[in-house]
């Protein structure tokens, strides 16, 4: 069984995001962050090695993890997690392996 990560920050007095890592699912829960530029700016995402795209190759945007090549799709036909991060405050997300249906996405290329 894999423990949980934990990683809160407060900068300023200013809540930041928190991420917790759980094997390849991590959750996220806002801080002071109101929107979604905030949200990808975020100390909280940087320190966790999650890096936000918006990918050419599909239109869809995706998260990162420069730590372990794992891939976080964010939206798709039939799901927003950004609308539902913003609305309800906290997201749970499924990774999926940086495989070759990945190889020609940004994040692969830098």
């Amino acid at each position: 069984m894999t423990k949980a990560k934990q990683v809160l920050l407060e900068i300023d007095g200013k809540k930041e995001l928190k991420v917790v890592k759980k094997g390849k699912t991590i959750k996220i829960t806002l801080g002071d962050e109101k929107n979604i530029q905030q949200v990808i700016n975020s100390e909280g995402l940087f320190w966790n090695d999650l890096y936000y795209y918006s990918s050419g190759e599909d239109g869809w945007d995706y998260l990162h993890d420069a730590n372990t090549n794992t891939v976080y799709p964010l939206n798709d036909y039939g799901y927003d997690h950004i609308k539902t991060l913003l609305d309800k405050g906290s997201v749970t997300l499924k990774g999926v392996p940086n495989d070759d249906t990945y190889a020609d996405y940004e994040w692969n290329k830098e």
